[in-house]
């Protein structure tokens, strides 16, 4: 089985944390599970964190016709499924319909899986500017009632990336705020908002705080793709292809428009 990983950084310029977006994915999958790293194109953003430009509806939706474009690339390369690394989850129906191999999203993984292990969970994110964009995003699946709170810890996105080296600090200074929060909320579940965020925590054996999980939102997806794979190669399960949301558009008109959306600069991309 092969699982192409879908993040919303440059991951070419992140050397640290693809070497530990690795060591924990080796501890998630099966021995029979290859997972291949992606990241945004080089150039992608106009300044070094993707959430300074994601918060904004209009120019999510632009960067997010890159990650519909590596889902139609994946499926043309063999992949047997398409995992969104990230929490947003802007054009994830799209997405959907426009391919036919499995494809999962960190956040909606995460906001199903937390009513297994509690039933009043909150998001904590880097900073508190996603606040809104995460609550539209709770409220699309209809977890707004689960949903206690979302808040920022405080730790900018430098911060968070030089702790994957040295974590000590970063994991101290998110210990406390969690600690509190779960207190102010009356919270019993945690999930980190960000997947370095993610990483620098559970990569670290970071699970719970004053009896309360962490989720390990990268494993969650993983396994979350792991299984739909499963099910659809044991018994034909795949994604709906009825209403207007899931109807699979004419693939000829389909990868033309691609085309003069960026695809063959993905394509040349990953080519060379």
């Amino acid at each position: 089985m092969r699982i192409w990983h879908q993040s919303l950084t440059v991951l070419n310029e992140l050397p640290a944390y693809q070497v530990l977006l690795e060591k924990h994915i080796k501890s998630i999958v099966r021995h029979d599970t290859e997972v291949v790293l992606h990241g945004m194109l080089p150039g992608t953003y106009a300044s070094d964190f993707p959430l300074s430009e994601i918060q904004y509806p209009a120019l999510a939706h632009y960067h997010f016709t890159q990650v519909m474009n590596a889902a139609m690339m994946a499926e043309k390369k063999g992949f047997d499924a398409f995992a969104m690394c990230f929490l947003a989850g802007p054009l994830l129906n799209e997405i959907r319909s426009v391919v036919d191999i499995p494809v999962v999203n960190y956040g909606e993984t995460v906001f199903h899986s937390a009513g297994l292990y509690g039933q009043r969970f909150g998001v904590i994110r880097f900073l508190d500017t996603m606040k809104d964009f995460t609550q539209e995003f709770i409220a699309s699946w209809g977890f707004e009632d689960k949903c206690v709170g979302i808040a920022g810890c405080g730790l900018s996105y430098k911060e968070v990336f030089s702790g994957l080296a040295d974590p000590k600090d970063a994991i101290a200074r998110f210990t406390q705020f969690a600690s509190q929060f779960i207190k102010d909320n009356n919270a019993d579940v945690i999930i980190p908002g960000e997947m370095p965020l993610n990483v620098l925590l559970t990569g670290n054996g970071i699970n719970r705080i004053d009896e309360v999980p962490i989720l390990d939102g990268l494993a969650l997806t993983l396994l979350q793709a792991q299984t739909m794979v499963d099910l659809k190669v044991k018994f034909g399960i795949s994604h709906s292809r009825r209403g207007r949301k899931n109807k699979k558009p004419p693939q000829d008109i389909l990868f033309e428009l691609a085309k003069q959306h960026g695809l063959q600069k993905l394509i040349d991309f990953y080519d060379t």
